[in-house]
């Protein structure tokens, strides 16, 4: 715990803000959708994911107030801010829910934009909430192996909308394993399938 607060004490010395990697986590086993993909990309390639079952509302409201105290704790320590990778079930395909949490987009959001509304409630407006989530190719750019994701530019578009005065930072990730790393550029001579992305959300 000094360690960390040390850490967070000399990025402030620099006039720099640090923000630590939180989510809501579900019971091993459970999906917030209820559909899990088979298979997890990795830079070696496709590994299989075992089926999961889909979580009560119960399990829901308990992984994001389990979440809340641990991003209050992290505040504590002197962090400015949260990171927050998108929880599953936002494409409709992955999404069997026919309560509160599916549907319609903003209902498949609902556990994203229910946990970033209490993260500010206990931690104050000011505190950083910063998302990532998985792009989807323009048009454009896309290529014949590319994978269904079961979510468009459109309700990426969307997403954004809706996220206002939620989330402060938003990174959309390529959709390919390799290039969504940070160093992805290094491995294919190509303009980033990113700048496709943001072109489509900036009309």
């Amino acid at each position: 715990q000094n360690y960390i607060c040390q850490v967070c004490d000399d990025v402030h010395a620099y006039g720099s803000k640090i923000i630590a990697s939180i989510s809501p986590m579900l019971p091993r086993g459970k999906s917030y959708g209820g559909v899990s993909p088979k298979f997890m990309q990795q830079a070696e390639g496709f590994f299989p994911i075992p089926p999961s079952e889909l979580a009560t509302v119960e399990e829901i409201k308990t992984a994001i107030a389990e979440a809340v105290q641990e991003a209050k704790k992290m505040q504590s320590f002197g962090f400015d801010g949260i990171a927050l990778g998108m929880m599953g079930g936002l494409a409709a395909a992955n999404n069997i829910r026919t309560d509160e949490y599916g549907g319609s987009l903003e209902n498949r959001c609902r556990m994203t934009f229910e946990f970033c509304e209490e993260v500010k409630k206990a931690c104050g407006r000011g505190f950083i909430v910063h998302a990532m989530i998985n792009g989807v190719p323009a048009e454009e750019d896309k290529r014949p192996e590319d994978l269904d994701k079961g979510f468009t530019l459109d309700d990426l578009a969307e997403f954004c909308k809706l996220a206002e005065g939620r989330i402060e930072l938003l990174t959309i990730r390529e959709t390919d394993m390799v290039e969504s790393h940070p160093t992805g550029y290094t491995f294919k001579r190509h303009e980033h399938r990113c700048i496709g992305m943001c072109r489509y959300l900036k009309k």
